[in-house]
Formats: C-alpha cells, sequence, structure tokens
C-alpha cells in the first residue's frame, strides 16, 4: 500500500519523453523494496508529528503572520534537502535523488517541522492557502505582479534541463477559458501575508517538488 502513494506522486510528478519513462521504470522497479521502505518511514515520521502537534485549522480560516513565519524556515529547509533533485545531470542521477526523496526529504521535513513546533497537518494547510491564492490571483481585476511572480516560479520548479520536463499538472490545457479560477479565493488577510512574504516563497521553488510528492502520503493527509 505504500508503494501505492509514491506512484501516485510519482504520476503527478513526472512527465517525461518515452525513453525516459521506460528507463524510469526499470529503474524504479529495481529499487522498489528500498522506495517502499522509504515512504513507509516518511509516513511514520508525519504521523509523529500530528501526535506531538495537535492542529486544528483556525476559524474562518485566518492565517497567524507568526505561524506562517514558521512555516517559511520549514520550507527553507525542504527547499535546501530538495537540491539533489533538481541538480542531477541527467535521467539516471535524477532519478536516483527521485528514489530516496521520501527518506530524505521527509528526515529533514519533519526535523524541521519540530523545530519549529508544527505538524505537517499544519503545514499542509497553510500550503494550501498559499496554493490556492497563487492559483486564483491571475484572475483577480487586481491582480499583484508581486504574487504573480510566485506563479511564474512555482512554474519554472517543474521545468529541468537536459530536455527533461517536470509537470504537476495537466490544468495547460484547460487554460483557455474552459474553467472559472475566480471562485478560488482566501481571506484577504491571508493574501496580504503571501503577498508580503512573496519573494521569500518564489525563491523556494525546490519546495514546490517536495510538496507534489510527500504531502500525498498517507501519514501527511488530514
Amino acid at each position: 500500500m505504500a508503494a501505492k502513494d509514491w506512484w501516485i506522486g510519482c504520476g503527478a510528478l513526472a512527465a517525461v519523453g518515452v525513453g525516459a519513462v521506460v528507463l524510469g521504470g526499470f529503474y524504479f522497479a529495481g529499487r522498489a523494496g528500498e522506495v517502499s521502505q522509504g515512504i513507509q518511514h516518511a509516513q511514520d515520521r508525519y504521523a509523529d508529528s500530528n501526535r506531538e502537534f495537535p492542529f486544528t485549522p483556525p476559524a474562518a480560516g485566518k492565517l497567524s503572520p507568526e505561524r506562517f513565519s514558521r512555516y517559511l524556515k520549514v520550507r527553507e529547509a525542504v527547499d535546501t534537502a530538495m537540491a539533489p533533485v533538481k541538480s542531477g545531470e541527467g535521467i539516471v542521477s535524477f532519478l536516483s535523488a527521485l528514489t530516496g526523496l521520501p527518506e530524505q526529504v521527509s528526515r529533514a521535513h519533519v526535523d524541521a517541522l519540530r523545530e519549529q513546533s508544527m505538524s505537517i497537518d499544519e503545514y499542509r494547510w497553510i500550503s494550501r492557502q498559499v496554493y490556492t491564492t497563487v492559483a486564483g490571483e491571475p484572475y483577480r481585476p487586481d491582480a499583484d505582479p508581486e504574487i504573480r511572480e510566485v506563479q511564474r516560479s512555482f512554474e519554472a520548479a517543474f521545468r529541468r534541463r537536459n530536455g527533461l520536463q517536470v509537470q504537476a499538472n495537466g490544468r495547460g490545457v484547460f487554460d483557455a477559458g474552459l474553467i472559472d479560477f475566480t471562485w478560488l479565493k482566501v481571506p484577504e488577510a491571508t493574501r496580504a501575508i503571501v503577498r508580503e512574504h512573496a519573494r521569500a516563497i518564489a525563491n523556494l521553488p525546490n519546495a514546490v517538488l517536495a510538496d507534489t510528492v510527500l504531502l500525498s502520503l498517507r501519514g501527511s493527509r488530514q
């Protein structure tokens, strides 16, 4: 069952050429035990963080500036831990780093969460506020250029060198006005906090890749 979450994460994370897909399939098959064990350890760590620091979403979805500052410190640690995935040269190097992501990055993630007295539930809830803010911003009549820059940073996080592109979802095919994104809203106070820290968020693109995989694991879901 643990491997199922990993394959879901990989399916959302990697969209590559046919040759890379075949190579990746053989590569992951050969290291399935290592991947599965890493996922189980990650799930256990995240579950522990939820027990240590229980979280209940605030009334009316109000985001605390103090908690957001702590959140950014955790995100910085995740971004640093993800550097090998983004910096690997070539498909084999990339796949090797990706295989170790559940074990190595989740450990760094949970260590940072503990330092900030934060659970994965709280981290995930704050991340949702950030992504919702960024996704809905282009469709506001008063779209803020700083938040739009965060969106561009997120999009760039899924592009790599050497002809390999990583893609989070298939929304691009719907950008021609087929879906109404104007309903994506957060409290104005939350938007103001995201706007205040927009540059800091944009400067942590590696954390976006980590969120794509790690926040899909069972132990990290609310």
